[in-house]
């Protein structure tokens, strides 16, 4: 999945020299003959991905020339066959994500 159909709320401020945002989203998606399967299972795979009871948040955190996320998400994930509609394997996913970029003395933008 790349998307979701769904909502979200997000809020960005500042504390003393850092600033700050937060992002709250629930929702759900149906991807249909999903291509990251054909990666693993051979481009003739036909797969259907639903993911249900989508929540999650990140919280991004700057200042200057350093930058840092921390994120989670969870839902219900279904796989099914695209032949027969049938999602036939469900399980509860979790995902923690956590990323930096600093790019100090403009080593990335250049002068």
């Amino acid at each position: 999945m790349v998307n979701y159909n769904g909502a979200n709320l997000m809020y960005r401020g500042q504390a003393a020299s850092w600033s700050y945002t937060a992002n709250v989203f629930a929702g759900a998606e149906t991807n249909k003959d999903t291509g990251y399967q054909k990666i693993y299972n051979g481009k003739n795979t036909k797969t259907n991905v639903r993911w249900t009871n989508l929540v999650g948040g990140d919280l991004t955190v700057s200042r200057d020339w350093f930058e840092t996320r921390l994120g989670y998400i969870q839902n219900n994930a279904e796989n099914g066959i695209t032949d027969t509609n049938d999602y036939n394997t469900k399980y509860r996913q979790q995902i923690y994500t956590l990323g930096f970029f600093i790019d100090y003395g403009n080593w990335i933008t250049g002068p």
